[in-house]
């Protein structure tokens, strides 16, 4: 990843501030996002790293020293939104069998457990981890993360619906 930025560090000079997001984005953004919502939560050093990376490409980007707002110039997320986004968005692929049939059934819902209506009722039932690396599995996370979700994006009609309300939620 370092390589990738340094080579955008080197041309940036001869493109316009379009053209480097457009270099980030098919160089650099693959790298941070490859099975990002799958691999499970890094550890608070790697994710630090990888914050890092990004806070260098878009300093790269706008010629600055500080990356200061950047993101908010940039219209970017951070890393740790962008994988709970992915998360989410797989969770919602599988409730609707977009995905293959093993990871439609890793999701239980709430009232399967119980048979009277409470408000989390159509949440998900959280797997109980027998130790802290369970925790960092999608199947716990995308749960956790995905019953956060306010009920009209969790509710949308159909995946291109949901991705556009999803973002907009995290902007």
């Amino acid at each position: 990843m370092s390589s990738r930025l340094g080579l955008l560090s080197r041309i940036r000079a001869c493109l316009t501030l379009e053209a480097s997001k457009q270099v980030y984005t098919s160089l650099v953004l693959p790298l941070f996002d490859y099975a990002d919502a799958v691999r499970g939560e890094i550890s608070e050093g790697c994710c630090k790293e990888l914050q890092r990376l990004q806070n260098r490409a878009a300093r790269i980007i706008l010629r600055r020293n500080t990356s200061k707002n950047a993101f908010d110039l940039l219209t970017w997320l951070s890393l740790a939104c962008r994988r709970k986004l992915h998360r989410c968005s797989l969770v919602f692929k599988c409730l609707n069998n977009l995905v293959p049939k093993y990871l439609t059934e890793y999701f239980i819902r709430n009232k399967v457990f119980h048979h009277y209506g409470t408000r989390r009722s159509n949440d998900f039932h959280p797997p109980k981890p027998k130790a802290n690396m369970g925790k960092r599995t999608f199947k716990f996370a995308g749960t956790i993360h995905f019953n956060l979700l306010p009920a009209h994006i969790k509710t949308a009609s159909s995946f291109s619906n949901f991705k556009r309300l999803l973002i907009k939620h995290y902007y």
